[in-house]
């Protein structure tokens, strides 16, 4: 049975994910631990994020710092898609914004205290001094 993840991303995008995609949709971590660019990687990172907000709830982003824009070009990218997929649909649309709306994109990871509710994206063992809640909830 498909995670409640996996139905949200096949709901958002109306395709399946894939099956890197659902491995982090089907367990309880928040990103992945890796260093390699990974579009796949990041729209799950995203889909998770936006999943969480369904409660109207902000969700923290954290991605490596050495991907910021990246990260901030792809949530556009993806806000846009979105939107237009779902052009008939007023309702869907409202939502959608809504969910964007909460995503916040973090910096300084590494004095940062452990928020409530976030993701994670581009971390990999050549980054030291990653705080140990961040580090500890990657999938590997």
């Amino acid at each position: 049975m498909p995670s409640k993840t996996a139905e949200f991303h096949l709901g958002l995008f109306g395709q399946n994910p894939s099956e890197d995609q659902r491995r982090l949709y089907d367990s309880e971590y928040l990103g992945y631990y890796d260093g390699s660019p990974d579009k796949p990687r990041l729209v799950a990172v995203l889909a998770l994020a936006l999943s969480m907000t369904t409660e109207g709830k902000t969700v923290i982003i954290v991605p490596s710092a050495k991907i910021m824009t990246e990260t901030l070009d792809m949530i556009r990218t993806l806000s846009r898609y979105l939107i237009r997929i779902r052009k008939d649909d007023p309702e869907a649309i409202r939502l959608v914004r809504d969910a964007i709306r909460e995503l916040v994109i973090a910096d300084g990871v590494r004095s940062m205290v452990e928020p409530p509710r976030w993701v994670a994206y581009r971390f990999g063992p050549e980054l030291k001094g990653i705080p140990v809640w961040l580090k500890n909830n990657l999938l590997r």
